[in-house]
């Protein structure tokens, strides 16, 4: 009996070792590098969860807050643009003053941008969708346009600006033209008057001021449709000299622009 004893001592005294051994962590830069070999290997999923790893050892290092970046860029390429967008300001936030700022604020535009789409076989901006992306692309233009105005990045993201305010405008006019529809002028000419301030380059703006000279003569407001008729004389010319040429302007970012003003 004795003899069983002595000879399990041994298997025992091995069991408890095994049990109390601490953990082994992988040094972050090996789990970066492994990263990057699956990323390179096309298994996204394996290699996000790497740099998240990478992250979760070195919050707040440079090669922590760079594992935000290739995070942000996995989930560009697996059309995840939330999580992308989120990836991207967890980066700027840990760097703000990166060489790299530049690159991603227009990729954080690009993600807003894709962002804005709706549909998986006909992608197109609905303007009765939730206008935030929009405005939110507006915003990271506007920090890339004043504080890198040289950026290489200047000319594409301009393009997306471009399309957010055309679609916020659209929006404008959508729930305008509702308002009217049902007898709420005050609040249609409102809409009106907001979509002519702040978006003079909106092709529609001849019909959009006659329908705000309208909403003001249906809420009995003869000398506020007096006014805008004259202005829309003015800019446009009257009714019956033929063709009308608009003379209004294509407005450039403003940091006091109130976008958000209007959205539902």
């Amino acid at each position: 009996m004795r003899f069983w004893i002595f000879a399990l001592f041994p298997v025992l005294l091995a069991a408890g070792c095994t049990t109390l051994q601490p953990e082994v962590k992988i040094p972050a830069r090996l789990l970066y590098l492994e990263a990057q070999v699956l990323e390179d290997q096309g298994l996204y999923s394996e290699a996000i969860t790497k740099y998240q790893q990478v992250v979760d050892q070195n919050l707040g290092a440079r090669l922590g807050s760079f594992a935000y970046l290739k995070m942000g860029e996995l989930k560009m390429r697996q059309e995840e643009w939330r999580d992308a967008e989120t990836n991207f300001q967890l980066f700027l936030g840990a760097n703000s003053n990166s060489h790299l700022t530049p690159f991603v604020l227009f990729r954080l535009l690009k993600a807003h941008h894709e962002n804005s789409y709706t549909g998986l076989i006909f992608r197109e901006r609905e303007i009765d969708r939730d206008m935030n992306p929009n405005l939110r692309m507006i915003t990271e233009f506007q920090r890339l346009y004043f504080l890198y105005p040289n950026s290489r990045y200047q000319q594409e993201a301009r393009g997306y600006y471009r399309a957010a305010r055309e679609t916020l405008a659209d929006h404008e006019r959508l729930v305008a033209d509702y308002y009217y529809r049902h007898g709420l002028y005050n609040a249609a000419a409102s809409r009106y008057l907001y979509l002519l301030r702040n978006y003079p380059e909106y092709p529609g703006s001849l019909s959009v001021l006659e329908r705000l000279i309208a909403s003001y003569r249906h809420n009995q407001q003869p000398e506020l449709a007096e006014e805008m008729q004259r202005i829309r004389n003015r800019l446009f010319g009257s009714a019956d000299a033929g063709s009308p040429t608009p003379v209004l302007a294509t407005r450039e970012p403003s940091a006091t622009h109130p976008q958000a003003a209007h959205t539902e």
